[in-house]
């Protein structure tokens, strides 16, 4: 049931963003039936927990106050995983600054702090960071690489049958 190399690549970072969870679909929907939901909801799932996870402890940092999930979803990051995070985000934020500068689509941070106040916040400026991390294109960065391969590792039939699934719907459509 493998997809052959002529056929459409699996799901791109903007159709498991929009992947949702179990809900009955109508009985005369085209393809597959959703009932237990898309088969790259979980994938979703976990790539946003992550991002919370990240997002959360800087969240708190620039706050002054306590995780605002609390161990909702255990473990939390680790330091050297909150290290490893925060350098990806200084990439991507630097990243967007020069796109920025050159004219092209980066991200404009438009608010009030000026650099030299984000010099003297630095739990503000890793914030915005991570902010410009998860929101900027998934070929610009790393961080959801090995939370998407353990994903299909476990799930490979699953992941390869709904690929063949939705491919033949994509051929019923033109």
């Amino acid at each position: 049931m493998m997809p052959s190399d002529t056929e459409p690549l699996p799901p791109s970072h903007s159709e498991i963003s929009k992947d949702h969870p179990p809900h009955p679909a109508p009985k005369d929907a085209p393809g597959h039936q959703m009932d237990a939901g898309s088969p790259f909801f979980e994938l979703h799932k976990v790539l946003a927990v992550q991002a919370v996870k990240h997002l959360d402890i800087l969240m708190a940092r620039v706050w002054k106050t306590k995780s605002l999930v609390g161990s909702k979803w255990s473990p939390q990051l680790s330091e050297a995983a909150l290290k490893a995070a925060n350098l990806e985000a200084t990439k991507a934020a630097k990243r967007e600054k020069r796109r920025h500068r050159r004219g092209g689509t980066g991200i404009k941070r438009s608010f009030q702090q000026t650099e030299l106040d984000l010099k003297n916040r630095p739990n503000m400026r890793s914030l915005l960071d991570a902010v410009d991390l998860y929101i900027s294109h998934p070929d610009e960065s790393d961080w959801w690489r090995p939370i998407v391969r353990n994903y299909v590792n476990k799930n490979t039939n699953k992941v390869l049958k709904e690929i063949a699934l939705r491919n033949m719907s994509r051929k019923a459509r033109k």
